[in-house]
């Protein structure tokens, strides 16, 4: 990948080969990163879809340039999925954060790994942590998701899959490369319902699909460029725990409407009655296990997250990065990535370059 500063103008080459994969990137008030994505995905071989739910919109309200789709739709973000799903013209089809990044070859690995594996659906790589600043010359960075290494979901039976996805539950569906059919799917069913009160509910329908259809696979490999630039504002929506939400009586009607609802994915109504039950076992298997790693500090620790957050967000940025420095939490991007190679995880150092250079050079505001 080569990639070219001036100002922000960017002209990037990236040479892997990505013409059967849709990127879809859901935003909502974050245009400036939308504008990002755009310049380094743009005049490549990718399809990229832009689903921009902001009040006002950055271009027309459907533009379209080169590989780029834009679509400015000031609707909910479950309309712009089910939107979404509609427009879907490759094989395959992966999501993404307006303010993250795939790494390009990671993906290209996952297109072949899903072209010569027909029986598994989904496929993702490892994660880093990512944070840029303007008082730091690169990237700081923090690796991610240490229980995908090495992770695999392979029973040939539904069933036994969804078991074996959620308990141990990883994150390897949510950002994975899918087979569009698949996703679909998930994209639909996320647009039958207005929001629920967790925002874990639409990664519960990725996770649950996914498994439901086929097998998963996570490559020791980088893929996923995590930014932590920004609050998650899919959680602003719906800020209920995943295991509150799952097993307070209070919600009781939504998480049986929430496993009824998949039953409208089945074409048969053998298949039908399977999944609901199914789904279920699975859900109650995962809530269990996540009860059971609450522990008699629960409580307290959660107080002082919740001062250790008063007192975060009223420092300054200057301080905020010292002490993530002091504290070894962020360390450069390129010194986080040799130990990841370290641990056997793939790394293409010079594209990582390229990219750490590219997110630090680029003007957010400009």
């Amino acid at each position: 990948m080569i990639v070219s500063f001036e100002e922000n103008s960017w002209q990037i080459n990236i040479m892997s080969d990505l013409s059967n994969l849709t990127i879809i990137i859901p935003s909502y008030n974050r245009q400036p990163f939308i504008k990002r994505q755009i310049a380094f995905w743009k005049n490549t071989s990718v399809e990229v879809v832009i689903l921009d739910g902001s009040q006002t919109g950055i271009f027309p309200d459907e533009w379209c340039e080169n590989n780029i789709r834009y679509y400015h739709k000031p609707v909910s973000l479950e309309d712009r999925l089910k939107f979404a799903s509609t427009i879907i013209r490759t094989e395959y089809a992966t999501m993404l954060s307006d303010d993250e990044l795939f790494v390009p070859s990671a993906l290209e690995e996952c297109l072949n790994f899903l072209d010569n594996n027909p029986d598994y659906v989904a496929c993702k790589g490892q994660v880093i942590g990512f944070r840029r600043n303007s008082f730091i010359s690169r990237c700081q960075g923090v690796i991610g998701y240490t229980d995908l290494r090495g992770y695999e979901v392979t029973s040939s039976i539904p069933a036994e899959r969804l078991l074996e996805h959620m308990s141990p539950y990883a994150m390897a569906s949510l950002w994975a490369v899918h087979r569009a059919d698949v996703l679909k799917k998930t994209l639909e069913l996320a647009g039958l319902r207005p929001r629920y009160s967790s925002a874990a509910a639409f990664e519960l329908q990725i996770s649950l699909i996914t498994a439901w259809y086929g097998k998963i696979k996570v490559l020791d490999r980088l893929m996923w460029l995590r930014s932590r630039e920004n609050r998650n504002i899919w959680w602003s929506f719906g800020n209920v725990s995943t295991i509150d939400w799952l097993t307070n009586k209070k919600y009781k009607n939504e998480i049986e409407q929430f496993v009824n609802d998949f039953s409208f994915i089945c074409e048969k109504d053998d298949e039908r009655l399977n999944i609901v039950k199914n789904i279920s076992l699975a859900l109650n298997e995962y809530s269990l296990r996540g009860l059971m790693t609450r522990n008699d500090g629960f409580l307290k620790s959660r107080f002082y997250k919740i001062i250790l957050e008063f007192i975060w967000n009223n420092i300054g940025e200057r301080s905020r990065v010292l002490l993530r420095r002091i504290m070894k939490i962020d360390r450069p991007l390129l010194d986080v990535a040799k130990e990841l190679s370290s641990a056997g995880v793939f790394i293409d150092f010079d594209e990582l370059d390229q990219i750490d250079l590219f997110l630090i050079n680029y003007k957010l505001d400009a």
